[in-house]
């Protein structure tokens, strides 16, 4: 696709033609649960999703949801890409975790980088990255651009990837004093390796979490942004990617997209158990009295009330805050207020409760009521447990308590951010 002039018309007009509405994206995500659930078993056995599933998320355009409309994308909101990772998710977790973190990082490269950077990654139009934020890979500048050395794990969604965004330390030749140079890399793939080392895990085995290996290629100058932080990068000239489009979407902070992103595959996740569970309703009965249906007994009418009851609060919550992130992007396009990390970490941190209380429901309520042969091994409901237990190991999750104290830091510095909620 040719280069295309800055255009700031109401976004209704600068979408493609093809653009379907987000009703209709949920509705095709929707429609391929049946199918990414009979491939469960393949997908964890290869330890990822097939070629076929991910033509179909191609087909369906569900790889266009964050790209700019002026590179033929649709720039959706927040609150839309969530609900369709929650029901790519109820299909398969792994799926839905995989699938979210290579479609969501067009929405960080749309924002950070350059244009020039842009129309190199997007005009092809097949962006698909994964991404990790250590800092494990080295660059240094070299006549054609930046050489990349070293490699980072837990990559998820690599081997779909056109593109991998990471974090690197800038070396030169000078004596290091103080804190390293981060930089935010764009690499295309053909810049980097799979290293196949992936599928040992208790649950997420379909992820595609390879390694992604740099062994002194060269990528362009313009896709490194120089003393940049992917956990909190923030322009001081403002996003570049809210100047080129005129939207709000492009000017925010992203460490809550992320954390949004995999909250919605946990929930989704948590969703495709409590369907399993209430799939047995009907077929099994109880073990003990009168050896009732399931579904007639008045504990077992709870269990799954009560389930079906908290996930949906976990899954509001998750769209909460997803619309919360987007007024925060409208009031800094509008110059009314700044998006400070804080706010970042306040309202990231709902999204990862919503996260936990979807483990908390599928293992208290559902694991300990639905009966061992659900349990065995390759069993639908087994394998959501499983999946739910990994992600609850997942380094954001483990930042619960330490971003307890800095929501509660920020809260006593400004009492009226607890006393006027949104």
């Amino acid at each position: 696709m040719s280069t295309v002039q800055t255009h700031h018309a109401a976004i209704e007009e600068r979408r493609p033609i093809d653009y379907p509405g987000s009703e209709e994206l949920i509705r095709r995500a929707r429609a391929l649960i049946p199918e990414i659930r009979t491939e469960q078993d393949q997908t964890e056995e290869r330890t990822t999703f097939s070629e076929g599933l991910r033509q179909r998320f191609i087909d369906n355009d569900l790889y266009r949801l964050y790209v700019p409309a002026r590179y033929g994308g649709f720039e959706e909101r927040p609150e839309t890409f969530m609900r369709i990772v929650m029901e790519i998710a109820r299909g398969d977790m792994s799926v839905g975790w995989s699938w979210a973190l290579t479609a969501n990082h067009a929405l960080q490269v749309g924002s950070w980088f350059p244009e020039k950077a842009q129309n190199r990654v997007f005009s092809a139009g097949d962006f698909r990255a994964a991404a990790n934020y250590a800092p494990t890979v080295t660059a240094r500048r070299v006549a054609e651009g930046w050489r990349l050395d070293g490699q980072v794990a837990y990559a998820s969604g690599l081997p779909h990837s056109t593109y991998f965004m990471g974090q690197t330390i800038i070396e030169d030749d000078s004596p290091r004093t103080g804190a390293p140079r981060f930089g935010i890399i764009i690499a295309p793939r053909e810049s980097w390796g799979i290293v196949d080392d992936w599928g040992r895990t208790l649950g997420l085995r379909g992820t595609g979490s390879n390694t992604v290996r740099f062994d002194g290629t060269v990528i362009e100058p313009e896709l490194l942004l120089e003393d940049a932080n992917m956990v909190d990068y923030v322009n001081s000239d403002g996003a570049p990617g809210y100047h080129l489009t005129g939207n709000p979407l492009y000017a925010g902070r992203h460490f809550v997209i992320f954390q949004m992103s995999i909250a919605s595959a946990a929930v989704g996740g948590a969703f495709g158990a409590l369907d399993e569970f209430a799939a047995q309703l009907t077929t099994k009965k109880v073990s003990h009295g009168d050896f009732a249906l399931r579904a007639d007994d008045p504990d077992y009418q709870r269990y799954y009330g009560a389930a079906y009851t908290r996930l949906r609060v976990a899954r509001e919550a998750v769209l909460a805050v997803a619309r919360e992130h987007y007024e925060l992007c409208r009031k800094v396009a509008a110059g009314e207020q700044e998006y400070r990390e804080a706010d970042d970490h306040r309202i990231s941190a709902i999204a990862r409760e919503a996260m936990v209380q979807a483990w908390e429901v599928v293992e208290g309520l559902l694991f300990r009521n639905i009966g061992a042969s659900s349990i065995e091994r390759l069993q639908r409901f087994e394998r959501s447990f499983r999946d739910l237990a990994q992600g609850t190991t997942h380094r954001f999750v483990m930042l619960r308590d330490p971003l307890y104290r800095s929501v509660a830091a920020d809260l006593l510095a400004h009492p009226e951010l607890s006393e006027i909620l949104p």
